[in-house]
């Protein structure tokens, strides 16, 4: 059986227009080196990288993380 499109743009690092990889807090937190905790804190202070719930499971955007983390370097919003 041949693999998934989605699967193999992930693989080769090129994706469908309109797709979006969402991860977890704990696998956001292992991309950025900091504690999941660490995100959890952020999320009630409002601050850190937008997240959405999906089914009431909390999930970031890789590509919204990346322009917040741009954001950040370029003297824009705080991470804490």
């Amino acid at each position: 059986m041949a693999a998934s499109p989605v699967k193999n743009a992930v693989e080769t690092g090129t994706l469908p227009a309109g797709v979006r990889i969402r991860v977890s807090p704990k696998r956001l937190a292992t991309i950025l080196d900091i504690k999941a905790s660490t995100l959890e804190r952020w999320r009630v202070m409002g601050s850190g990288p937008p997240y959405r719930k999906l089914n009431g499971a909390v999930r970031y955007a890789l590509d919204e993380v990346e322009a917040w983390a741009q954001q950040c370097r370029s003297g824009g919003s705080r991470a804490v």
